[in-house]
């Protein structure tokens, strides 16, 4: 599964919106909407900043770690 369709799946998951993401890490709305729908890759402190609210590590993010951790 690629990065943009794991987060876009994790924040589904939780019921949560692009915006309320967007208040709680302090992403932006256009930011984390391009990320979903893989126009753009993340920098690496905005990739910590979403593994660390949804409870996963990068590594799963980016592919290198079968499942979430647990929080």
């Amino acid at each position: 599964m690629c990065l943009h369709t794991k987060l876009l799946n994790i924040r589904e998951s939780h019921f949560w919106t692009i915006s309320y993401v967007s208040q709680c890490t302090h992403i932006s709305v256009s930011s984390i909407s391009a990320y979903e729908q893989g126009r753009y890759l993340p920098t690496l402190t905005n990739l910590c900043i979403l593994a660390d609210f949804y409870g996963v590590s990068t590594d799963y993010l980016l592919g290198r770690e079968g499942a979430p951790r647990g929080k």
